[in-house]
């Protein structure tokens, strides 16, 4: 298991003449690595992403004569780790398995750094437990395969334990999760005798109208643009500190509302595909005051600028983790979540979620929003090929805002009109121009099936119409 470090935060820093390659720049873990001594090199993790000093420097060693693309797979497990943990890098980088399970997240899954953390904490976590490494359980599994029944039982016990205290199933699966991904990336296979049940004990909503009102009064002008931005655009967090000017420039500069944003697989949490989606017009409102008080500062705004900036000179994105603790803080100002709590009904995802359940609401078909939202369905290219002008124009009868306004009928309407009327026209049918009859379209020759499938179509879109209703009416009551 990793030592300890060293007291003395100065201690371990090399001199300038020590150093071989030092990783630096804004958004990056800022870490050193030395000349070779006695066949090792000392690498030393200084600074966070953001350039902030770590309190004590992280020190660790590797062999010198490390390959091209092992200095690649160290790299990412610093970035991945030390964004979170850093204490946990000397632990990672000391067993071998760590770099086989980072490799393989690296080459043949997304990469995705939150997953390499989180798999590193919960690893850690149940080796404490065990008292042992992961080199020395994957190596006791390769000599003896009974060997991997023991520590299913050791895990298992550890997972018993995690229940007595009241730990979320979901931190109990990722416990399971991530020894399965150590074990297949060492050429292992970890299986449980049965499943985990996954209960939600802490359940998370979307916020009301009126809370997210409230929340507003509270928050600085930068802060309202974050709201704002989560709740009417649907971003995740991660995805929405990644935004440059570029992304809304020509319809914010065209005076286009609500503005088309489109979101590149390169900043989306999966890298599984681009997509597109619109901020409505409080959201610009506020984005638009919020880049004139930038300039009054004397910023120079170009294409690359970061959308939503720290306050410093020159101006550098906020990180993921900076605009998570700021939401929280805006919550328990707003006497929206208590001190007290353990988990909170209205989290940072909150603000996603309203962007669903608002549109869904306001009769916007299920499989577009979650278009909008960056999730590749069955029906993503379908959906994208409608092109952006179709998908503005749902989102701009749907009227979604942070303020209550409740949609009439005829808007309601509108928005299932179009959606049938383009499926239809994507399916070959072609519908009557005064009014939308489910039946009409079907001849008397064509099989009994189809005229099934008209009606049950025309049922569902019923019950999608009365269940806009039932929304809006819901909404009213509430706003009176």
């Amino acid at each position: 298991m990793a030592e300890k470090k060293a007291r003395n935060p100065d201690a371990c820093i090399p001199s300038p003449d020590e150093v071989e390659k030092a990783v630096e720049g804004y958004g990056r873990i800022n870490y050193v690595i030395t000349k070779p001594v006695n066949g090792l090199r000392r690498v030393v993790v200084l600074r966070r992403q953001n350039l902030e000093m770590l309190k004590e420097p992280v020190e660790f060693t590797i062999p010198a004569d490390l390959k091209p693309e092992d200095e690649v797979v160290l790299d990412h497990m610093i970035q991945s780790i030390c964004r979170r943990v850093p204490k946990l890098m000397r632990f990672a980088a000391e067993n071998s398995s760590m770099w086989r399970m980072t490799r393989y997240y690296l080459l043949y899954r997304t990469g995705s750094q939150k997953t390499i953390c989180n798999y590193a904490y919960h690893i850690y976590r149940v080796c404490q437990y065990l008292g042992k490494s992961p080199d020395q359980l994957i190596e006791e599994a390769s000599r003896d395969p009974r060997a991997i029944e023991q520590h299913v039982r050791g895990l298992e016990n550890y997972l018993l334990l995690l229940k007595s205290m009241r730990i979320s199933p979901s931190y109990i699966i990722h416990s399971i999760q991530a020894m399965k991904a150590l074990y297949k990336a060492n050429g292992l296979r970890l299986e449980m005798d049965h499943p985990i049940r996954s209960l939600s004990i802490y359940p998370d909503r979307a916020p009301r109208p009126e809370e997210l009102q409230r929340l507003l009064e509270y928050a600085s002008l930068r802060e309202k643009v974050i709201i704002s931005m989560l709740a009417l655009g649907g971003f995740r967090l991660g995805t929405l500190t990644r935004l440059k000017y570029r992304h809304v420039k020509h319809d914010l500069e065209a005076g286009i509302t609500p503005i088309h944003i489109h979101v590149e697989a390169e900043i989306t949490k999966g890298k599984y595909c681009d997509y597109d989606t619109f901020i409505g017009n409080e959201a610009v409102e506020y984005l638009k005051l919020y880049l004139e008080q930038r300039r009054r500062r004397g910023e120079i705004i170009t294409d690359d600028s970061p959308l939503i900036a720290s306050a410093h000179k020159p101006p550098i994105p906020l990180t993921e983790i900076s605009v998570y603790k700021l939401i929280n803080r805006l919550y328990r100002k707003a006497g929206l979540i208590g001190l007290g709590e353990r988990m909170h009904p209205l989290r940072v995802h909150s603000l996603r979620k309203f962007f669903r359940t608002q549109l869904t609401a306001r009769g916007v078909p299920a499989e577009y929003v979650e278009y909008m939202m960056g999730h590749k369905t069955s029906r993503y290219n379908d959906v994208k090929s409608l092109g952006v002008e179709f998908l503005r124009n749902l989102y701009k009868l749907a009227d979604l805002s942070i303020r209550p306004k409740p949609l009439t009928e005829e808007q309601i309407i509108k928005i299932l009109n179009q959606a049938i009327r383009e499926m239809a026209r994507r399916a070959g049918i072609k519908l009557l121009e005064e009014e939308i009859e489910p039946a009409a379209y079907i001849k008397a020759e064509e099989s009994s099936s189809l005229e099934k499938l008209s009606l049950e179509l025309e049922a569902i879109l019923k019950h999608m119409l009365a269940k806009a209703m039932e929304e809006n009416r819901k909404a009213l009551s509430h706003a009176i």
